[in-house]
């Protein structure tokens, strides 16, 4: 995000709380049936699912950092691998959501076929920390994850989203990895050169008129 952007954004959060603070402060019978409908601070969260993959397939691809701008590019727009030791990766990688862009220093510990640990080690998440684990179930996989959130910063505000609704988004990057398995090396090649050259993933129709 652009300085100016933040400090804009930061203005209006400001704002925001100042006016929560006045109308509590004045009208104290009122503070309590505000309070009760404001959202809750989440620090925690755990989801599971089953997904229709083998776990050694999931497992590779969800683990292979370099390509998550390709998998999923509304989220992850970009990926520079700092260092590579053993089972242990470091990379910054550039988040967005909702027009915010963050730059973090992440570190990926990789156990095959068993967990995957993030660690966002530097940057406005710093202390947040994502694990996985990958067990077989009935010839595919299930998946457990458990997110640890620390935000701070501009992205602070997204420690209020619903619990709900956080489970919600982490299944539905899970599915976006699932989808991806099921694309041949044509589709996986003509989506990269969208990304590479337009800046944007592939599109259905053009998607299957490329690989074709």
């Amino acid at each position: 995000m652009i300085k100016s952007d933040k400090l804009i954004f930061v203005f209006y959060i400001v704002l925001g709380v100042s006016f929560l603070i006045f109308i509590l402060d004045s009208s104290p019978d009122l503070s309590g049936e505000i309070l009760a409908v404001l959202p809750q601070k989440v620090t925690d969260f755990e989801t599971s699912s089953i997904i229709d993959v083998d776990r050694k397939t999931i497992f590779n691809l969800m683990s292979n950092i370099e390509i998550y701008p390709s998998i999923i590019p509304r989220n992850i727009s970009h990926v520079n691998i700092l260092s590579q030791i053993s089972n242990e990766i470091i990379a910054e990688e550039e988040f967005q959501e909702v027009g915010i862009k963050t730059k973090l220093i992440v570190k990926h510990t990789i156990k095959p076929y068993d967990e995957h640990i993030i660690e966002i080690l530097d940057g406005d998440a710093k202390g947040t920390t994502i694990k996985q684990f990958f067990e077989d179930y009935e010839h595919k996989t299930k998946l457990i994850t458990k997110v640890h959130l620390n935000f701070d910063g501009v992205i602070s505000v997204f420690s209020y989203i619903p619990e709900s609704n956080m489970i919600h988004a982490v299944n539905t990057v899970t599915s976006k990895f699932v989808e991806y398995t099921q694309r041949n090396v044509f589709e996986k090649t003509v989506d990269s050169l969208y990304l590479e050259i337009l800046k944007r993933p592939a599109d259905v129709d053009g998607l299957l008129h490329f690989s074709s």
